[in-house]
């Protein structure tokens, strides 16, 4: 996206949300991402790009609202050593 505001022109674009861990993480494992956007924000497919970045995309729905300051928070995810994230990562929609 152009900028971090969400509005209706927006709808049917695609917008990716890349987490960055500060160490390898478990492939195998499947972070939990949950955003402040509602029913704005919709399919929500996650992969991981490599062993610290995992991308989600969401497809961006006419809810007939404009968003700003969208954060997405996650939990779940697991290091190579197998231990679980243990505080949540929290950030906002930056414009890209």
């Amino acid at each position: 996206m152009s900028d971090a505001r969400i509005t209706d022109a927006d709808t049917s674009a695609t917008v990716k949300a890349t987490i960055t861990f500060s160490e390898a993480m478990d492939t195998g494992s499947t972070p939990t991402v949950t955003n402040s956007a509602g029913s704005t924000l919709t399919g929500g497919i996650g992969t991981w790009a490599d062993a610290t970045h995992y991308q989600v995309s969401y497809t961006v729905a006419d809810a007939n609202v404009t968003l700003a300051d969208v954060t997405f928070t996650v939990s779940g995810a697991k290091d190579v050593a197998g231990s679980l994230q243990v505080a949540h990562l929290t950030f906002a929609l930056s414009e890209s």
